[in-house]
């Protein structure tokens, strides 16, 4: 009976993980596409991009900010507002044991960013020293949420996955 039910424990156990860090990527995905889309409003209303969330008309519940507000910090990781000259995007990073582990990235288009662009939308997945393979669960995840067969590097401990 022991032996039977460590068998089950060590098959349930690896998709239970699976499951949990799918799910905080999708909670991360979505308050995203919500900041983004607040983002989007004040641009309509503003002519430009914010870096401040207290600007946006959108209620998140950090459990604090930066000092400067372009950073919400949650229990599982913490938004950004990447709003300079160059870029303008929004990310949500979900970090496991205080390292980067997944990160969801949008790319604003001054009033008309499109969900089904590749180029504008990434999953990017972290290993722990290096760039992750096949076999680890941030590859997984960004390769079942984008269809991207082909990620290309990005830094030197992760991989950069376009939505297709």
């Amino acid at each position: 009976v022991i032996l039977i039910i460590g068998v089950l424990a060590a098959i349930a156990l690896p998709q239970y993980n699976r499951v949990v860090w799918k799910s905080r990527f999708v909670q991360a995905k979505t308050l995203t596409r919500n900041i983004a889309n607040s983002e989007e409003v004040y641009f309509t209303v503003n002519g430009a991009y914010t870096s401040n969330f207290n600007d946006l008309d959108i209620d998140i519940f950090p459990t604090r900010y930066s000092d400067d507000k372009s950073i919400a910090y949650f229990a599982w990781g913490d938004c950004l507002l990447n709003i300079t000259k160059t870029r303008q995007d929004v990310h949500c990073v979900i970090y496991k044991d205080h390292k980067k582990y997944l990160n969801y990235i949008l790319e604003l288009a001054n009033g008309t960013y499109l969900q089904d662009e590749g180029s504008k939308i990434r999953c990017l997945a972290y290993g722990d020293n290096d760039k992750p393979t096949s076999t680890d669960m941030t590859y997984k995840i960004c390769l079942e949420e984008t269809g991207d067969t082909q990620p290309t590097p990005f830094g030197t401990t992760s991989l950069s996955f376009s939505y297709k």
